[in-house]
């Protein structure tokens, strides 16, 4: 029995890994990273809050409690607002890789349910448009991952996966 795990031991480390960067055309040197199917500036927002901000409304939304502490502590250290027009993005790590976030309404307090990704997001200030898992980031390729297009919807409060063709 032991000379059986020995061998296929002997057998598995002699098998050469992948290179993971070789594999994926997006992080050859020559061609530089992969860019996003869907652009910020096809979803722009409605409208740009340039107010003062609104007390955080931990009633609003479950999340709002169970991470009270690191969702006020990102929304005093974020001084404006970073998504969709009027949203603060607060983010944090759940594990490794993990990242999800929350997000702030600075007009309103309100809190909504974000995203979880492995290799983060990509997001702009005056866009809807959430990028999981970006195609520039290297995690997404040392991962193996697919980068997700999230659009956010005012009406319903939620984000909508989209699928760009390609």
């Amino acid at each position: 029995m032991k000379m059986l795990l020995l061998a296929a031991w002997l057998l598995a480390a002699s098998y050469p890994l992948p290179n993971v960067a070789e594999q994926n055309s997006s992080l050859t040197p020559r061609q530089g990273p992969a860019k996003p199917l869907l652009r910020f500036e096809d979803f722009k927002a409605n409208s740009f809050y340039a107010g003062k901000p609104t007390k955080i409304n931990y009633k609003s939304h479950i999340i709002a409690r169970q991470y009270r502490t690191v969702i006020t502590e990102g929304y005093k250290e974020e001084r404006m607002v970073n998504f969709g027009g009027h949203y603060c993005l607060v983010g944090w790590g759940c594990g490794s890789p993990c990242v999800q976030f929350a997000l702030v309404d600075r007009r309103t307090g309100r809190v909504y349910d974000g995203l979880v990704a492995p290799a983060g997001f990509d997001y702009k200030a005056n866009s809807r448009l959430l990028l999981v898992n970006p195609p520039d980031d290297e995690r997404t390729a040392l991962y193996d991952l697919e980068t997700e297009y999230w659009v956010w919807s005012e009406t319903r409060h939620k984000f909508e996966q989209r699928f760009p063709r390609q």
